[in-house]
């Protein structure tokens, strides 16, 4: 028996393991998810909980005003109503439109932002290494029924806030600007960020009743797994590289 030949493999795959652990991906036990394809409801319904809604307004420079927080559950008076097309219940989809309810909201060029969102708190386990993906699909509803249009904007997003909201330390925003698509927002996670708040959700920005109305559907929110950098496979290859090499050393030495 060769020892030092042997003792090298062992030191080899000893670096090959560690190697894997540091530089491999985490586990997908600790994914954070969330679906709703808006099938559930029925035509004309409102959303109940996790989603929840706000409505805040700011003056033409974008200073914040004053905001409210109605409750849970979003008011169809404000913006969260479904609707299906011919009567078909398999194709709901989330017909979503700013707050036209109080006018003095829109005196003096105010900004209305209308909200619908979910928060989470974050588990340790939801804060793995990795990248959590907000994807929704789109569309600006007609002009005859209020479609998107004029000064409004509306964007899908992903925010991570202090635990008592006071702050918010990220944002990624993906404006909605073409009659219907697919938009993708993300937000990558190193595990430092156990407690704060995870949100994501649906934004328009109106002014002076200028239409909002836009559908959301296919709401999906996932865990994308970590892959290793193109160092670290060439790390990974060339330990694999040298326990292979150490392998036949040890046969040509026997």
């Amino acid at each position: 028996m060769n020892t030092k030949s042997d003792s090298n493999i062992k030191i080899g795959l000893s670096t090959l393991a560690v190697a894997l652990g540091i530089l491999m991906p985490a586990s997908a036990s600790a994914e954070v998810s969330f679906s709703d394809n808006f099938n559930s409801y029925e035509n004309g319904s409102t959303l109940g909980s996790p989603w929840q809604w706000n409505v805040e307004t700011f003056s033409s420079s974008g200073g914040y005003i004053s905001g409210y927080y109605p409750g849970d559950i979003p008011s169809a008076g404000v913006h969260a109503i479904l609707n299906t097309e011919a009567g078909n219940n398999a194709s709901n989809v989330l017909k979503f439109y700013g707050d036209y309810g109080y006018s003095p909201n829109f005196e003096d060029n105010k900004l209305v932002q209308t909200t619908i969102y979910i928060n989470r708190v974050l588990s340790a386990a939801d804060v793995v290494a990795g990248t959590v993906r907000l994807d929704f699909d789109y569309y600006k509803w007609a002009a005859e029924e209020n479609g998107l249009g004029g000064v409004s904007t509306a964007r899908g997003w992903v925010k991570l806030l202090a635990a008592n909201f006071s702050d918010t330390y990220y944002v990624n925003n993906f404006d909605i600007t073409a009659s219907s698509g697919h938009g993708t927002a993300v937000i990558t996670f190193d595990g430092t960020q156990e407690g704060l708040n995870l949100q994501y959700g649906f934004s328009v920005i109106s002014q002076n009743y200028s239409p909002t109305a836009i559908g959301i559907d296919n709401v999906a929110v996932a865990r994308v797994a970590a892959i290793p950098e193109p160092s670290a496979f060439s790390l990974i290859g060339a330990c694999f590289a040298g326990a292979f090499v150490m392998f036949k050393r040890r046969r040509s030495a026997s």
